[in-house]
């Protein structure tokens, strides 16, 4: 079977399949056409034209490229055998019902939030609550006042600089290695040193020609120094390639071996080699996935702790989406809390994904995109441990098809670097008013 909104639109195979594994209890669909292509061809109605269009727009088997020219590739197949219950076929039901069938009530929210958007008084200020920057891809976060920015990429400086790599070159993540989270890198510009600790473990310290590739890596204070450096290699990031070259040595490998409870060996990004921007250009962007900059809103994240609370889940911070700039209304003072005007705050829950550009500081910032979430988020940045709700509870407010999304994803405009010359040092810190000075409308949810 498919699934069709309530506007004739198709639900992609892949959607349905990622929901369902989302639902609690989970319940496994298998999608895609089932290794029948041709009982899949005629099910759908497809000729042999529509298939050569399919593949010529590079459908492959077994990828998620479930909707083409507002047609779908593939269907959703339910298993029923023996030891099936009602109570199975029920939960299945029930699954469809919520994701997908929009109530009246919901059909009236867009009208609704244009009401919202037309209020005439004033809005609340919207400040940088919050700035993180993450030196080691998939470690904890370091929590800084004041940071630069890297004038040619507009990334906060040494963002995703590093990253741990396997025996395969794959970048270590952790989804899969929990104890990532708890090692925790501080940066020192001045010093120019990298320490990460971790538990039981003494402290690295890793001296850092800045600009160079070369790395020197010592445990404790009076071990040797030894200089470490390796031609670059291609590396795998979310199944996508990178590039970057090992650095530290075998005393830093050993040190995260024993950190992370696997081989792995320490890697710094490709400064030469970088993904085009949206914006124009391109640049290093260290180990980031899609852009330089990672924006959420604190009211976003307190809409998405009161729905964890309703289903008695705890709630989350906002380092669980490991942000560089978490953004809203300013506490009223010390201990206080903050103003309850969400409707008129430029920073209200889920206002940032209409954002286009945005001024925060003296700097103007384009809005890349929203960024669209996966298992990490369900990791806890304190302790390694999964959530295991945050995902669902995100998909049934935050979806859009099969993308759920929270945050926005951003980078400098193009002018502000050319004028930069890719020498003049831009600041980002705690406080600086944060201005939207572009809108357009939010992407809705799609039930």
């Amino acid at each position: 079977f498919n699934v069709v909104r309530h506007d004739g639109s198709v639900v992609g195979y892949a959607e349905v399949g990622k929901l369902a594994a989302l639902h609690r209890p989970p319940i496994q669909l298998r999608t895609g056409c089932c290794c029948n292509p041709g009982g899949c061809q005629a099910l759908l109605g497809l000729s042999e034209a529509d298939v050569l269009d399919a593949v010529r727009a590079g459908k492959q088997c077994g990828d998620e490229r479930d909707v083409l020219g507002g047609r779908p590739t593939g269907v959703v197949r339910a298993s029923l055998g023996k030891d099936s219950s009602w109570e199975d076929v029920d939960a299945l039901l029930s699954f469809l019902h919520e994701t997908f069938v929009l109530v009246p009530a919901e059909r009236t929210s867009s009208a609704d939030a244009a009401d919202a958007e037309a209020d005439p008084r004033p809005a609340a200020p919207c400040r940088v609550l919050e700035l993180f920057v993450h030196p080691l891809k998939s470690c904890g976060g370091m929590r800084v006042r004041r940071w630069p920015l890297d004038p040619l990429s507009g990334r906060l400086l040494y963002d995703r600089e590093w990253g741990l790599a396997g025996p395969s070159g794959t970048l270590l993540r952790s989804t899969a290695h929990p104890r990532l989270a708890l090692l925790r890198p501080e940066l020192d510009l001045a010093a120019g040193l990298l320490t990460v600790s971790a538990p039981g473990l003494a402290t690295l310290t890793l001296s850092l020609p800045l600009e160079e590739k070369q790395v020197h890596s010592r445990v404790a204070p009076r071990a040797a120094r030894s200089p470490s450096s390796s031609p670059e290699e291609s590396l795998t990031l979310c199944g996508e390639e990178c590039y970057g070259a090992a650095v530290g040595g075998p005393e830093a490998a050993l040190w995260f071996e024993r950190a992370v409870g696997v081989p792995c060996r320490l890697v710094r990004c490709s400064r030469a080699r970088g993904p085009p921007l949206a914006g124009g250009g391109a640049a290093s962007i260290g180990f980031a996935n899609e852009a330089p900059l990672l924006l959420v809103s604190q009211e976003s994240v307190e809409t998405l702790s009161s729905a964890l609370r309703r289903e008695g889940e705890r709630p989350v911070g906002a380092r669980s989406f490991r942000p560089n700039i978490v953004v809203g209304a300013p506490r009223a003072s010390p201990g206080g809390t903050r103003p309850e005007a969400p409707l008129l705050s430029a920073a209200a829950s889920g206002a940032e994904d209409g954002w286009t550009a945005l001024r925060v500081g003296g700097l103007r910032l384009r809005v890349a995109g929203p960024c669209a979430r996966c298992s990490m988020v369900e990791v806890d940045p304190a302790s390694g441990a999964r959530h295991g709700s945050v995902l669902r509870t995100l998909a049934t407010y935050r979806r859009s098809h099969a993308r759920i999304n929270f945050g926005v994803f951003c980078e400098l405009e193009r002018a502000a670097a050319e004028r930069a010359g890719g020498t003049e040092r831009m600041f980002v810190e705690e406080g600086d008013e944060v201005e939207p000075v572009a809108r357009s409308p939010a992407s809705p949810t799609t039930p």
